[in-house]
């Protein structure tokens, strides 16, 4: 039987073989919000010997917003340099202003960060 999903996934950006999602859950009448994160690839390339120790699903401390569930994942990850996968309306002109404060819109690589131009609007799709 297939478990039912109890939380919204607001963003998700993606890495080598991972991602990092941040979520949220409606708990009695307040919205808490956490980030999680998968390490997929390591799953594959290590015995489970070397992944002794290792956490490969790891989740956040729950916080009152999504702002402060993204400061605590931007402060442990280089955010702006992974993939962005998905990006929810809701949070996307906050996300859209971090990525602009961050410097990576100036970024003159043309694939460097390009799926996060397009996912935010800043540029169209090549």
């Amino acid at each position: 039987m297939k478990k039912n999903k109890t939380y919204t996934t607001l963003l998700e950006i993606g890495a080598e073989g991972g991602s990092i999602t941040i979520n949220k859950m409606l708990v009695g009448n307040q919205n808490k919000y956490w980030f999680t994160t998968e390490e997929y690839a390591m799953a594959d390339l290590l015995t489970p010997e070397e992944l002794e120790g290792i956490e490969l699903h790891s989740k956040s401390a729950i916080v009152d917003s999504f702002e402060e569930a993204f400061a605590l994942a931007k402060k442990k990850y280089p955010i702006f340099k992974l993939y962005l996968r998905y990006v929810d309306d809701k949070v996307k002109v906050f996300i859209a202003k971090e990525y602009s404060e961050s410097g990576e819109l100036e970024s003159t690589s043309r694939y460097r960060g390009s799926n996060w131009r397009e996912l935010l609007g800043f540029e169209k799709k090549y």
